[in-house]
């Protein structure tokens, strides 16, 4: 007979089978998910340490789960660059018309200062000596 202060291993695990198919896989394929976990415990508290364990390998592995189908559907998302590459380019008066709504926008943004310092750099820029000409 076991007494109830004595030690014994308590041993839960818990594992989920998710098929591939529904990410692209083939329809047999499937992932395994798995987490073992063990405690050695008095045995009067056997059976609440057991359930713990267990609940707490099945929080870890659907956690994993759950990680792993939003890695799939972010891998499987086109990046915003992508999306972009595949919109057909504006024709020449969409892109004017573009580029001249960008200007009046930052033209409304800039305040006095900011002119004035952009209209010293365009003069530094324009003041320039030509690049073969040497001092």
């Amino acid at each position: 007979m076991i007494k109830k202060t004595q030690l014994v291993e308590v041993c839960s695990s818990y594992s989920q089978k998710v098929g591939l198919q529904r990410f692209g896989g083939s329809q047999y394929e499937n992932i395994d998910f798995f987490q073992s976990a063990k405690a050695e415990v008095p045995y009067s508290q056997f059976e609440k340490v057991a359930k713990e364990l267990y609940e707490k390998c099945k929080k870890i592995v659907e956690t994993r789960i759950a990680e792993y189908q939003g890695a799939k559907e972010k891998i499987e998302q086109p990046s915003e660059l992508k999306q972009a590459m595949e919109k057909p380019f504006p024709k020449k008066e969409e892109a004017e018309a573009i580029q001249g709504k960008v200007e009046q926008l930052i033209e409304e943004a800039e305040t006095d200062e900011d002119k004035k310092l952009r209209q010293e750099r365009e003069e530094q820029f324009f003041n320039l000596p030509p690049a073969n000409e040497t001092n």
